[in-house]
């Protein structure tokens, strides 16, 4: 799509947002099919990354509602443990298996550098706990050594991986600050739940 003609909150287009806050810039890529996203990911870097998250997300969603997960949580706050091993079982097999590089992230409360975190190793799929619930406005992807297979965190405005609001990459070893001045303000304060590998 060309520069400045789209929604980034349009839920059919695939949003996959990079840059340098060294550089100053930050690029966001929207795909109106699945394929683009897919293979842009192919060509730029990221392996089969985006496929693997994507397969992940679509699994993980539907295994949550028809298992009941959903509900439980929305009566009661609470999921069971066999809930988490499974889903740290299937992303062992469906993330894990093919992207052998993975970076740890640190997710931030602030925006300024404040000592509100929680962090996510990069080594699975991120349950956000209530009190970081719609409330992170900064991240800090840590990149691997060369040879650089680009990191990725796909972010979700609902928990259980539903409603996801677009994916950031590429950044590595840079706070990325959710807010207007990066064009990004439509993921401040609604991460409910992301998958980063």
């Amino acid at each position: 799509m060309n520069p400045g003609t789209f929604d980034p909150t349009d839920s059919s287009l695939f949003i996959l947002v990079e840059g340098d806050s060294v550089e100053n810039y930050v690029h966001i890529n929207a795909f109106t099919t699945i394929n683009g996203y897919f293979n842009y990911g192919q060509e730029n870097g990221y392996g089969s990354k985006l496929y693997d998250m994507c397969n992940f997300e679509q699994y993980m969603a539907h295994y949550a509602d028809t298992s009941g997960i959903i509900e439980l949580y929305d009566s009661t706050g609470n999921v069971p443990n066999s809930y988490f091993q499974h889903e740290a079982d299937m992303y062992n097999r469906m993330v894990i298996n093919s992207n052998d590089d993975r970076s740890p992230i640190w997710l931030f409360i602030d925006y300024y550098f404040g000592s509100s975190t929680t962090s996510l190793t990069g080594f699975k799929p991120f349950f956000l706990a209530p009190a970081y619930n719609n409330s992170i406005s900064r991240y800090l992807h840590l990149q691997v050594t060369p040879p650089f297979i680009w990191g990725a965190v796909s972010i979700y405005d609902r928990t259980f991986y539903r409603s996801r609001l677009g994916t950031i990459g590429r950044w590595s070893w840079q706070h990325v600050l959710l807010h207007s001045s990066f064009g990004l303000q439509w993921f401040n304060d609604k991460m409910s739940s992301c998958i980063a590998s």
